[in-house]
């Protein structure tokens, strides 16, 4: 972990995990649903950094709280997106591939909030694969403009 990405010393200040083990499942899911909402929209709004997102919830803590303690795959798979969004928007030219894939986070993460029952991964047909492809982004090459399958 660089500098940069620990957390402050502070004994007041508890990591998110820590934080989420001391809560129900189910309560411990709406925080990190509710948690990433909020960072999609930061970032799409330019109110928060990809970097602040990431240190908050897109990060490999809250992934492997979610496989471990939730198992729930569709969550996994959202915080899988959500930790790609630095690479989709250095790699992907122009800026409406990234907005893009911010809103189908965020359509995502709201139909899970809703309660209904979300795809079993976010659509990334704005990346340039097709709408029922399967798999996560990490099967997706980057190829010339557009990402296809590998």
């Amino acid at each position: 972990m660089s500098k940069s990405n620990r957390l402050p010393t502070n004994p007041r200040v508890v990591p998110l995990v820590s934080a989420l083990e001391q809560v129900a499942p189910l309560s411990a899911k709406k925080i990190i649903v509710g948690m990433a909402l909020g960072s999609v929209e930061g970032i799409r709004k330019s109110t928060l950094t990809i970097g602040d997102a990431e240190r908050l919830v897109f990060n490999l803590d809250v992934l492997l709280f979610c496989e471990r303690r939730l198992h729930d795959a569709a969550l996994c798979e959202i915080i899988r997106y959500g930790m790609e969004l630095g690479d989709v928007q250095q790699l992907v030219p122009g800026k409406q591939a990234f907005m893009d894939a911010c809103r189908e986070i965020s359509t995502f993460l709201r139909r899970m909030e809703t309660g209904k029952k979300p795809r079993t991964r976010p659509a990334v047909s704005s990346l340039g694969a097709p709408k029922k492809a399967r798999g996560s982004i990490k099967d997706f090459a980057l190829k010339g403009t557009a990402l296809t399958h590998a």
